[in-house]
């Protein structure tokens, strides 16, 4: 059920994952459509938009409809705070509690852990998806500015020692110079760790460049939404990363 990611080395094509932004079930059912052409890339799930009807149960009729629209498509599920930049309420405890429903599920092929959580709440999802077999994306997200490069290494190396099979750190940039720290943080994790699957973005028009060269996977919505700044378009994104990579 695990799909594979050919991730490794530093000129690796990024592989794109498609964020959803709906806030309906019947939105997710047209987006989930949209996305099924896209035979190649993943789908992130961000329930964080249904917050206002959040609960397992609705949670878990939303997971099943996403398989039923894209059986064969990976599936990550994401439920991102408003702290770490996203959309659900910050409740550690239900938030704990819906990541939980999710890793469960037997529904997705990713689960998306916020390294901004609490120790204890983290530690407690890490057992759960481990104990589940389900891989973790551990996610940390600076939505201010662009912590130095041996902040950035340190919490890529911390995310690794915690089980996370991806690691993903975003970050805003304010000068070009942040730019380069995240791309230069990018190419040294992997240096160290050249199987370790790392995404490293700078958010913003400024920080464009970093999605499409150095991280395993670049983010785009099939909506006229996005679900953090200076995403591309799918079709724009597909293009350029066809033109960077063209052999």
């Amino acid at each position: 059920m695990i799909p594979y990611f050919p991730l490794t080395g530093t000129k690796a094509k990024p592989r794109i994952c498609i964020a959803t932004t709906a806030i309906s079930l019947t939105d997710l059912q047209h987006q989930c459509k949209s996305v099924l052409p896209e035979t190649e890339a993943l789908l992130e799930l961000r329930y964080d938009f249904f917050s206002h009807a959040a609960s397992a149960s609705h949670l878990l009729q939303t997971l099943h409809i996403v398989h039923n629209e894209l059986p064969h498509t990976p599936i990550l599920f994401t439920l991102r705070t408003q702290t770490d930049g996203g959309a659900y309420p910050q409740s550690p405890t239900t938030y704990a509690q819906l990541i939980k429903v999710a890793i469960h599920s037997g529904l997705i092929n990713y689960i998306d852990i916020e390294y901004n959580q609490t120790q204890s709440i983290r530690n407690v999802l890490i057992t759960e998806a481990q104990k589940k077999h389900v891989p973790i994306l551990m996610s940390l997200h600076a939505m201010q500015q662009t912590p130095s490069l041996e902040t950035l290494l340190t919490h890529f190396a911390a995310m690794k020692k915690h089980g996370a099979a991806i690691a993903k750190i975003a970050c805003m940039p304010h000068t070009p110079a942040d730019v380069l720290t995240m791309l230069y943080a990018v190419k040294q994790i992997k240096e160290i760790y050249p199987h370790y699957p790392i995404i490293g973005i700078s958010m913003g028009k400024l920080g464009r460049i970093t999605r499409l060269y150095g991280s395993a996977i670049t983010f785009t919505t099939v909506s006229s939404a996005r679900t953090a700044p200076g995403q591309f378009s799918l079709p724009t994104l597909k293009a350029r990363l066809s033109a960077l990579y063209k052999i």
